[in-house]
């Protein structure tokens, strides 16, 4: 007599389908976390607000000093 226990083919159908199931969910969370984390780089932060013409124009022109 043999004292290794014979698998049985429905078992190694089972386990099989489960690594598949597996391998499909962890590759659904990767491409989730891929897009929230694209989306979260181009969208998520604030730009800071455009300057003002009137910025702009005290940069640029002298500023007229009181003599």
């Amino acid at each position: 007599m043999n004292a290794t226990p014979t698998q049985q083919p429905s078992d190694t159908g089972r386990r099989r389908r489960r690594l598949l199931i597996l391998a499909v969910l962890l590759l659904l969370l990767c491409v989730v976390a891929g897009l929230v984390a694209t989306w979260l780089f181009f969208f998520g932060s604030e730009a800071p607000p455009a300057p003002s013409l009137d910025d702009a124009l005290k940069v640029l022109l002298p500023s007229a000093s009181p003599e």
